[in-house]
């Protein structure tokens, strides 16, 4: 019986990872996206700021987003990161932790997690329903190589991901943070948030680019 119970278990959660990602565009397509580029407006305390994110597949994360007249970034790569905000009085970028850059690994992985997870090393688990916002979901747990925990909910209905909760460790500190998602809309074959919210507050896509040639030097942290 225990045997069949986990039988029928693994074809739920492959079910809802295969539809997910039909939903989101099929295998083949969103497997040959290797750069994403997101033109934004983020609401702090009613005034919107411009914000541009780049990623490139196992490449790298590039933020930029300028603060009262201050250009201001955040960047990881494989190896190392860095954040540089003036306006919050940086005189020259600052090095993230080790265990931040790790637990940022995942979010330059285009494909996501749910294409290839047995071969990334993940492990994930249906963890039957869950409301978010009076949306019923299915919440399905990923646990890394490195330990880290995410949980992604999927609307039962559009079976796009529309919340993430991820839980790391910061300088030994437990984090705790949701990430939301909706207003998607399809974009060259792909459907793509365009509103998200979380630690930076709301914000809103106005453009995606996808596949544009994104150079290296884009995601190397500077050092002064």
């Amino acid at each position: 019986m225990a045997v069949a119970a986990f039988q029928v278990n693994a074809q739920t959660l492959d079910d809802v990872l295969n539809k997910n990602i039909e939903a989101r565009g099929g295998k083949e397509a969103i497997s040959k996206i290797k750069t994403l580029v997101a033109e934004c407006d983020v609401d702090a305390g009613g005034q919107k700021l411009p914000l541009k994110l780049y990623t490139a597949n196992n490449r790298g994360f590039r933020m930029e987003m300028t603060i009262m007249g201050m250009d201001n970034h955040m960047v990881v790569n494989t190896k190392e990161g860095a954040s540089y905000f003036p306006f919050q009085g940086q005189k020259a970028p600052e090095a993230m932790p080790a265990d931040m850059v790790a637990s940022m690994q995942s979010s330059f992985d285009l494909a996501g997690e749910f294409i290839g997870w047995k071969e990334k090393g993940l492990n994930l688990e249906l963890q039957g329903e869950e409301e978010v916002e009076g949306t019923m979901c299915f919440k399905i747990l990923c646990v890394y190589q490195n330990k880290k925990e995410k949980r992604f909910f999927i609307d039962k209905e559009s079976y796009q991901i529309i919340r993430e909760n991820e839980k790391f460790e910061v300088n030994g500190k437990e984090m705790d943070a949701n990430q939301d998602f909706g207003n998607f809309k399809k974009v060259d074959g792909y459907t793509l948030p365009f509103s998200m919210s979380g630690q930076m507050g709301a914000m809103k896509v106005s453009k995606y680019t996808i596949n544009s040639e994104l150079k290296d030097a884009l995601f190397e942290v500077t050092k002064k």
